[in-house]
């Protein structure tokens, strides 16, 4: 390992989260239960298949079913009266007594709505046609099978395809769910000289007080051409039309799926399919998503509330004795703590609703390192972070082979050697917080363009606010790795599944020509986690005594469970704060469970160094110890960077989640110092692992991601 003369940074000890459990309390119990489920063809009967673990013989069950019912045998069936999400749990009693309890989120069906629905929409570029996916899918989608009418095909979900000849096909997609939903959606795309093509599309309003339903034309014509035909299906197997803007009553309130398909004068076609709600009734949902902005260290409010008519009033109570009346606003609290936020809607024709979700503050967090970046003629750089933050240290590094550092450094210039693409990178620490950011920038070329962006995540953890950090740009695609994709500037995007997810932004800059994409890996994690520190108890001298403070940033749950890592039965806890003593000093994997009002169950683990005080300084060195990892995510070669206060024997070790050693440098003796070890990952699959670095026998850790 070679000593270098590297930033210093101060890292947080014992805050390490290291990653999210599902579903079981502990890993040490003796027995465990889980379950599946399964839909029959209609969506709405579900089937519950129970698995567990024991060496003994069953001698109960038990669910309960989310809304008020139960039942006692093995394999049951059940039907919801709602459209949404159950909490389902499953508990299994053996006759050693050992009882275990997996509880989960089911997707329940009423009827009405199809589990999924295909649907895509086209445009003509002259790199080829662009298809993008619009399918509607009751939970994830698995797989994308697409025809282009041409003999060939493709899957994945916004493909490109180079038609070879001028014609007319029709490109039908193939979508599959998670819960074995398959639709098929197909629409006909004409191929012209000049690259020019027609869409469908169009608008629904209902009208308050009846089933009808007004219907607005919006499609396009090809160039030179017009639309000479309509055809309209309402979606019930009873109503047709051939007029333009039709409006139609329905015979049932309901949701529809109704398509228009239109012919040009060139022969262009095309159809566009949607789902329509017709009911008449006045109707209003209040909701809203909240999310920390890190350059004002304020909470950003978004109304999300849906009506079918104009909302005329927003009224927010904040918790903390605050109100406002803004449709969007954002807040300054000025404590730590979880509050209740509430925003009642009124609209034009007197329908309010009120809703009311928990938002957690953190207090100061002015550690983002999002930065922006351009590379002159010249080739010198000049990068500058999002917030400027006087007594932080700023790590960064240029991708060539040097570095800069110091307190407040929030800008820095740079001169490149030579042309190329250089991976900067930033990385901000003080005394609460820290974060790292890397981004691609090319030198030697005067159309050099950066793509960058930052995120937030709001109380639920599944909506994420993208922000575009790039350089300008005159287009962009998003993909948010899970599927869908988007092409706004500063999109907003719900994920149904946990992740986690590697988002890419690409930009184009059609006067230079410059294009570039940007890449992070993010994990729609549920907000309501528990976090947890534990510290040395120095008033106790007896053994290895460490006191836990678990932080609930959701409200009062229902229960807390610790499993210690070291063997001995997990504990549930009253409140907040437990007393553990450990047998021997060491380094423990420690997990959290935390169980709400719902019966859900999230899990924490982390690393936990447990270590005796004398005269209030510790035995051991490791609370000493600085471990920075960058840049990560990684691609190719990760940095393991240490500070030794004492002379120790060191290695380092990447593993696994499943805790197997990837990687690995031979023990040697250090002075105290800063050093850095470069680990190439060439032969690795992308994924999460631990970076575990080993002094005198104590480990600290940190999670990093690769990403190929």
């Amino acid at each position: 390992m070679k000593k270098e003369k590297l930033l210093n940074l101060k890292r947080l000890a014992f805050m390490l989260m290291l990653f999210v459990l599902g579903g079981q309390v502990s890993s040490k119990a003796q027995c465990s239960a889980n379950y599946t489920v399964t839909y029959d063809s209609t969506g709405t009967i579900l089937e519950f298949h129970p698995t567990w673990t024991s060496s003994a013989n069953v001698v109960s069950m038990l669910w309960t079913f989310g809304d008020g019912t139960s039942a006692v045998n093995q394999q049951p069936t059940h039907t919801y009266n709602f459209t949404g999400y159950a909490p389902v749990c499953f508990t299994i009693t053996f006759s050693d007594s050992c009882t275990s309890t997996h509880c989960d989120s089911v997707l329940t069906r009423q009827g009405g709505v199809p589990l999924c629905a295909a649907s895509f929409t086209s445009a003509i570029a002259p790199g080829g046609v662009f298809f993008t996916d619009n399918s509607y899918s009751a939970d994830s989608i698995m797989s994308y099978d697409w025809d282009f009418g041409d003999g060939t095909t493709q899957s994945g979900p916004n493909p490109v395809h180079v038609y070879s000849a001028n014609g007319t096909y029709t490109v039908c997609l193939t979508i599959t769910s998670a819960s074995a939903c398959t639709d098929t959606y197909c629409s006909t795309i004409a191929i012209q000289n000049g690259g020019t093509q027609c869409f469908a599309n169009f608008s629904s309003t209902p009208i308050l007080g009846t089933t009808m339903v007004d219907f607005i034309d919006n499609s396009t014509a090809d160039s030179g051409a017009t639309i000479v035909s309509y055809s309209w299906d309402f979606g019930d197997s009873l109503g047709f039309s051939s007029l333009q803007n039709p409006t139609y009553a329905y015979g049932a309130p309901g949701v529809y799926y109704v398509c228009l398909s239109i012919q040009t004068s060139s022969g262009c076609s095309s159809t566009n399919c949607q789902f329509v709600s017709a009911g008449g009734a006045n109707s209003c949902t209040a909701n809203f998503v909240a999310s920390l902005n890190p350059a004002t260290n304020a909470i950003d409010f978004t109304d999300l509330s849906v009506t079918n008519d104009s909302i005329i009033r927003w009224e927010w109570d904040f918790g903390d004795g605050t109100n406002s009346v803004i449709q969007n606003p954002n807040h300054n609290y000025t404590g730590i703590g979880s509050y209740n936020v509430c925003l009642t809607i009124t609209t034009a024709f007197g329908c309010t609703d009120t809703y009311c979700d928990s938002v957690y503050y953190a207090g100061l967090q002015n550690c983002s390192a999002a930065f922006s970046g351009t590379i002159s003629t010249s080739n010198v750089g000049a990068f500058y972070c999002t917030t400027n933050n006087a007594n932080a240290q700023y790590f960064w590094s240029f991708g060539d082979g040097t570095y800069a550092n110091g307190v407040g450094m929030s800008s820095v210039t740079h001169q490149f050697a030579s042309a190329g693409t250089y991976v900067v990178c930033a990385a901000i620490q003080d005394s609460s917080c820290a974060d790292s950011t890397c981004a691609t920038f090319t030198a030697g070329s005067s159309s050099a363009c950066a793509a960058l962006y930052t995120f937030s995540v709001d109380s639920t953890g599944t909506t994420y606010t993208f922000t575009n950090q790039s350089t300008a740009a005159s287009n962009y695609f998003w993909s948010f790795g899970d599927g869908t994709s988007s092409t706004d500037a500063n999109p907003v995007h719900l994920y149904n599944q946990p992740g986690p997810h590697t988002v890419c932004l690409t930009l184009t800059d059609s006067t230079t020509g410059c294009t570039d994409t940007y890449c992070n890996s993010i994990s729609a994690a549920n907000a309501c986690d528990p976090v947890f520190v534990a510290l040395p108890d120095s008033s106790n001298p007896a053994g290895t005594p460490m006191n836990f403070t678990v932080i609930t940033p959701c409200g009062a749950p229902a229960s807390i469970t610790i499993d210690y890592g070291d063997g001995s039965t997990p504990q549930t806890i009253s409140g907040s704060n437990v007393t553990y003593v450990y047998a021997t000093p060491g380094s423990y994997n420690v997990c959290v469970c935390v169980i709400d009002a719902l019966g859900d169950t999230t899990c924490v683990c982390d690393t936990v160094v447990a270590y005796r005080l004398s005269n209030g300084i510790a035995d051991l060195e490791l609370s000493n110890i600085q471990l920075n990892a960058y840049p990560n995510p990684f691609s190719t070669t990760l940095n393991a960077e240490f500070t030794l206060e004492k002379n120790a024997v060191v290695s380092i070790q990447l593993i696994g989640l499943a805790g197997n050693v990837v990687s690995s440098t031979k023990e040697e003796k250090l002075s105290a110092g800063t050093y850095r070890e470069s680990i190439n990952t060439d032969d690795l699959a992308s994924g999460f692992y631990i970076l575990k670095l080993n002094v005198n026998g104590m480990q600290v850790s940190k999670k990093v991601a690769l990403q190929k």
